[in-house]
């Protein structure tokens, strides 16, 4: 797995270089840049993909958890009865 995307390069003369790339990915709070070869390009996609789903796989397994725990919750104030308050009623003093 890796993370960040791929972007074609340009030349500083302004034309693309064939098989130049760049792996862009932040760490740290920082943007991270490295140049990648054209031999390196298809497995680094691959592995890209792989990050990806396991973000999304991840986000539904929370989504799903989250869900469940609201349910949980909102079953157990069905089950429960909560305590009535005290009525207010006017105080009797002693004769």
């Amino acid at each position: 797995m890796e993370k960040g995307k791929l972007c074609a390069c340009t030349h500083r003369s302004g034309s693309a270089e064939a098989g130049y790339r760049r792996l862009q990915y932040w760490e740290n709070g920082r943007n991270v840049s490295r140049h990648v070869t054209a031999a390196e390009v298809p497995a680094l996609q691959e592995a890209i993909a792989g990050y990806q789903r396991a973000r999304e796989l991840t986000e539904q397994y929370l989504d799903r958890v989250v869900a469940e725990t609201r349910q949980r919750l909102a079953g157990s104030k069905k089950k429960s009865s909560t305590p009535s308050r005290p009525s207010r009623g006017k105080l009797k003093l002693p004769s």
